[in-house]
């Protein structure tokens, strides 16, 4: 049981986020943790991992696990993320709590959202201007 684990660095004692923690579409009674203005609609948990490890920004060690929310259980995986050492020192100052990694996590996805919508609309006005449309035959 993890409230018989002393040591912060072990595995049990590791902050939880789950995706409900940061998705907009949630009330505060149903789950999310951080303002609704900085949330993001329906994350997914593959979306978490990305903006763990794609952002060099975040120092921190996580591990996914196949956990569902409680309170959406239809949706598996949640992340667990090390804030502190063994000795009780933070691991990195920029996360000294709980809510500065789901704000961390909500500001990161919101940008790998925009570039992809970028890309996208870059793709669409390229695509369309070289194509022709084509007779089928009669």
């Amino acid at each position: 049981m993890s409230h018989n684990i002393k040591d912060p660095s072990h595995k049990a004692r590791w902050i939880v986020v789950y995706p409900a923690y940061i998705d907009a579409t949630r009330s505060i009674n149903k789950g999310r943790k951080i303002a609704k203005d900085v949330a993001v609609e329906k994350p997914d948990p593959r979306e978490l991992i990305f903006a763990s490890h794609a952002n060099p920004n975040f120092p921190l060690t996580i591990t996914l696990d196949g956990k569902a929310y409680p309170q959406d259980y239809l949706v598996k995986g949640r992340l667990r993320v090390q804030l502190k050492n063994s000795d009780g020192t933070l691991v990195d100052e920029n996360f000294p709590n709980r809510k500065s990694v789901y704000l961390f996590l909500a500001n990161a996805i919101k940008e790998k959202r925009e570039l992809d919508a970028e890309e996208e609309r870059k793709e669409e006005a390229g695509g369309k201007k070289g194509k022709k449309k084509k007779k089928g035959k009669k």
